[in-house]
């Protein structure tokens, strides 16, 4: 049910072979290979992409002006990860944040502005500042998704308030609480009206206000080694790895915030596993405790200690000059494993809300940013993001570590 297409355009998309094979059933998967203009499509079942390859068999495939050579793969099927990329890349939830002027945005102006592409279910708007929102909105369809995030995508709302950058969401189902301005279910006019609705859930209607935010610092896990240990051995062994997208830079990204990362070797044998050398034996314990089962990339990360002592050549990647090798022991007692909200430093002066939403969000929903006020003698700002979900903070980390933000390289910890 594996489809391999050739001689595709350097600049095709995902949409683009959907809407090829869509006449002969569903997508469940897509995977471009950009660097040999080909791609992998799988269809729903086998009788489907037989279907495809009966129909351009008469008839050539064409593709943005460009003539596609299609033919079965090898593959049998795609890996679950490729395949949930592809499905968030035809979902019917588009993710918009709305720059400029945003305090007289609402339910009504956004449904007067998508509903033209087909029937919305839902919708729910985040209002993060007076400058700044972000909404989900659901469709019925993905086809009726795309067809608004192509013609809408850097446009104006209808008001003329303010303009929209307009992405594919990971969300699987927008939640909505209650019927009001800032969220609507359409197909359930039954809910109550609320003056302060939460659509993910009536326990997050407090998130990132001040009084709370404590909870989210560093060290209240309670679960993290107190100091330095016994344990020599300063090699983790990593198991059940999203061989599709994660490398050695990422994983050096994400384990950084736990110590000063020596050496990372991967597997060729067994892609799905890597080894991380760590400073010392305690620094090895505090990555594992903090890091052990965590998601990434759609796979849960497992970590033991491993028997090596030292990691060698050959296809080691050497860290130990690395910039994120900044970890001294004072810092272990405010580390904590991963969570909803990550902190970002070393941002320039003028660093505004929207430049840290627009750095962050391709990795997730963003609920809340809130960028510290600036002081005399600090040349420095600092920022809490808060995601949907661990998941997506942890990928934004391993990432976007040390990435250029307006100029500057931000320090990313949970």
């Amino acid at each position: 049910k594996v489809l391999h297409l050739r001689n595709l355009a350097q600049d095709v998309a995902e949409d683009d072979l959907v809407e090829l094979v869509r006449p002969f059933g569903r997508v469940s998967g897509i995977v471009l290979l950009r660097t040999w203009n080909q791609a992998f499509v799988q269809m729903q079942d086998i009788a489907k992409a037989f279907l495809v390859i009966r129909h351009f068999a008469s008839r050539q495939a064409t593709v943005r002006g460009r003539d596609v050579s299609i033919q079965f793969s090898a593959r049998k099927e795609l890996y679950p990860a490729e395949v949930r990329q592809a499905q968030e890349t035809c979902s019917p939830i588009l993710l918009v944040t709305m720059l400029d002027s945003v305090c007289h945005v609402t339910v009504d102006a956004l449904h007067q502005t998508f509903k033209s592409f087909g029937p919305i279910e839902k919708i729910a708007i985040f209002p993060q500042s007076t400058v700044l929102a972000q909404a989900l909105i659901q469709y019925a369809s993905p086809r009726d998704a795309r067809e608004a995030k192509h013609r809408l995508h850097k446009s104006k709302i209808l008001n003329g308030s303010c303009t929209m950058e307009i992405q594919y969401s990971r969300t699987d189902e927008v939640r909505v609480a209650c019927n009001n301005d800032l969220s609507r279910d359409f197909t359930n006019s039954s809910l109550p009206s609320a003056r302060f609705p939460s659509i993910l859930g009536a326990g997050n209607a407090h998130l990132m206000k001040p009084g709370v935010r404590c909870r989210y610092r560093p060290g209240n896990s309670g679960l993290l080694p107190s100091g330095p240990t016994t344990n020599q051995r300063c090699v983790l062994l990593l198991s059940n790895l999203n061989t599709r997208m994660i490398n050695e830079h990422k994983l050096y990204n994400l384990f950084s915030v736990y110590g000063n990362v020596l050496r990372i070797k991967g597997s060729f044998v067994k892609p799905e596993l890597a080894l991380v050398q760590m400073s010392d034996g305690f620094q090895a314990d505090l990555a594992m405790a903090c890091l052990k089962g965590v998601s990434l990339f759609g796979k849960k990360m497992e970590i033991t200690l491993s028997d090596h002592s030292c990691l060698r050549h050959p296809h080691t990647h050497f860290y130990s000059w690395g910039t994120g090798n900044r970890f001294l022991y004072a810092y272990a007692k405010k580390c904590c494993p991963p969570t909803k909200v990550i902190h970002a430093s070393n941002l320039v002066p003028d660093i505004q809300e929207v430049d840290v939403v627009r750095h962050f969000a391709e990795h997730g929903v963003i609920v809340k940013v809130e960028v510290s006020q600036a002081r005399e003698g600090r040349k420095r700002r600092e920022a809490l993001v808060e995601f949907t979900s661990v998941e997506s903070a942890t990928e934004a980390i391993a990432c976007k570590q040390w990435s250029s933000l307006r100029g500057a390289r931000a320090r990313l910890v949970y």
